[in-house]
């Protein structure tokens, strides 16, 4: 998030969005590895935990 404000600031456009995809594909990432609605179909304190 810091560089992509930096390249804005700077006004290097393509760069600033550059750094935003890569924010986006670590949240892809993420909830790839994680899939929250596993947890929440499997019921119980995982569903309870995956809900937050």
């Amino acid at each position: 998030v810091d560089k992509a404000r930096l390249h804005f600031e700077n006004l290097s456009l393509s760069t600033a969005c550059a750094s935003v995809l890569e924010i986006g594909n670590a949240g892809n990432l993420y909830i790839d590895e994680h899939a929250p609605w596993l947890k929440f179909k499997a019921g119980g304190a995982s569903a309870e935990a995956a809900a937050r």
